[in-house]
């Protein structure tokens, strides 16, 4: 017989070789993390873009591991932007990889175009399955940044801004001067101070390559001439970065109405390529607060649009100004009259699409202007966003919180998303993906994604949305992919919080 601690010795040994091949097995089907999975080892600079750096590997498994980069504010609200593959020497060191693996490093190449749409935002990488596995998130994801978008060395000249009279010098000398700084807070009151030569822009930027306007936390505040001129247009120029900047309309001013002659929006982008505004705060613009147009590349970051007078984002036109490769990330809009933001022209591709990521809406359309065909008196209450005409558009990570239109008839609920364009092709949507977002609303209304009777709306998913107070999710008319949303037809304002 076996002595009692022999006996008890040896099923320790067996119970704990059981639960390490459980434990393997765990960590190879992706159940649990572990040392098989990889790290993420930094973010660094080559040539004018940068590199994810890492290893990982598969448990009982030399070849090379599958994995995906994606970048965003938050894991909800992330964007994939490449997968590639671990194929080189990994670390040399025990513990690495689970026995039997090998582990492979990874270089993943961020473009210049990757780093002026995602630049200072985290970046996370996933090890893809492969076989039995399951995808996993590698340690370190999350800790480390895209680099930020610098158009323009740091090392050039910059022209200091104290007042009106050296933001015109400025202004003046941007053909030669790169980088424009605010030192201070300015502010004009007559047309002749708060437009530029012949009612053109206050900050006029035509035809310039490489261009910043540094913020630096101050305010330009415009009391006259918000009609007649923007405050900064950004014409037939490429690679600017506006950051840290406030632009201050005058709440005392009224807005526009429909058919107002003269209207400017207070940014103008038009026929521009690669465009970040980053930190820019637009507040009480009287029309079209900020409009972009025929252009590739424009990015709205960390900024805020507050009291549009008529729409707060309005991007392309399908017919006019299709602009394409459009980013809208981690920023806010609330109060404009109708809608946060209008897609009118925003054309992405499947592996680029147009991104609107991890933004919040509130209270936007609480005021109507258009009518209702049809309806004598009517005003149509439209939605919070609009996705009017466009592909390959996602919507993902965003909270949405909105009351009834006061002033719509006959019907004054808003929908936190409308869709579509009534008019012929190539107006409509292409692919969207309506996904992880939030949305709360106190009006008791009939579908928290509108789709408008004969718009042409093709290639549809919504999925994993929570929705409150709407009775229905959407009202399509046609085919839609739909997948775990949540529907709460009484108001839940707690899953509108705060990300």
């Amino acid at each position: 017989m076996m002595p009692r601690d022999a006996f008890n010795g040896a099923v320790a040994v067996i119970a704990r070789r059981v639960i390490v091949i459980i434990a393997l097995l765990l960590v190879s089907a992706g159940a649990i993390a572990g040392p098989s999975d990889g790290v993420v080892t930094g973010v660094v600079a080559v040539g004018d873009g940068a590199a994810v750096d890492g290893w990982a590997c598969i448990a009982f498994s030399a070849r090379s591991v599958r994995v995906e980069v994606s970048v965003g504010p938050f894991r909800t609200a992330r964007q994939v932007v490449m997968d590639g593959e671990a194929s080189g020497p990994g670390p040399d060191r025990a513990g690495a990889c689970t026995s039997g693996s090998v582990a492979k490093s990874f270089r993943l190449a961020l473009s210049s175009a990757m780093i002026r749409r995602y630049g200072g935002f985290s970046v996370y990488v996933t090890r893809q399955p492969e076989g039995h596995s399951a995808p996993s998130e590698l340690a370190g994801s999350g800790s480390f940044m895209v680099p930020d978008f610098n158009p323009v060395a740091a090392a050039e000249p910059t022209c200091g801004v104290v007042d009106i009279a050296t933001l015109t010098e400025c202004v003046r000398s941007a053909g030669r001067v790169r980088r424009l700084a605010l030192k201070a807070d300015i502010a004009c009151t007559t047309a002749t101070t708060c437009c530029g030569s012949g009612n053109a822009a206050l900050i006029d930027a035509l035809r310039l390559r490489g261009l910043v306007i540094d913020g630096n936390g101050h305010t330009i505040r415009r009391s006259a001439a918000q009609r007649q001129c923007a405050a900064l247009a950004i014409r037939q120029t490429s690679d600017v970065l506006v950051k840290n900047l406030t632009f201050d309309e005058d709440a005392a001013s009224p807005p526009c109405e429909l058919g107002t002659a003269d209207c400017a929006s207070t940014i103008d982008v038009a026929a521009s390529k690669n465009v970040r505004l980053d930190g820019v705060r637009v507040l009480s613009g009287k029309g079209y607060v900020v409009k972009v147009g025929q252009t590739e590349g424009f990015a709205f970051i960390r900024s805020a649009i507050v009291q549009a007078g008529i729409i707060g984002l309005y991007v392309g036109h399908y017919k006019f100004g299709p602009s394409r490769d459009v980013v809208v990330l981690n920023s806010s809009f609330s109060n404009a009259r109708t809608g946060g933001i209008a897609l009118q022209g925003a054309y992405g591709t499947a592996t680029d699409p147009v991104a609107i990521l991890g933004n919040r809406l509130m209270d936007n359309h609480w005021h109507g202007l258009w009518a209702v065909p049809g309806i004598k008196g009517g005003i149509t209450p439209g939605g919070q966003m609009l996705l009017a005409d466009g592909s390959h558009i996602r919507v993902a990570g965003n909270v949405i919180s909105g009351a009834p239109c006061g002033n719509c008839n006959p019907s004054t609920q808003v929908s936190a998303i409308e869709m579509a364009d009534v008019a012929p092709a190539p107006a409509g949507i292409d692919g969207v993906l309506i996904e992880d977002n939030r949305i709360c609303y106190s009006g008791g209304g009939a579908a928290g994604i509108r789709h408008n009777p004969g718009s042409i709306v093709t290639g549809a998913a919504i999925r994993s949305n929570i929705v409150s107070g709407y009775r229905l999710l959407d009202d399509f008319a046609v085919a839609v992919g739909r997948a775990a949303n949540d529907v709460r037809p009484v108001t839940d304002t707690a899953i509108c919080r705060a990300n």
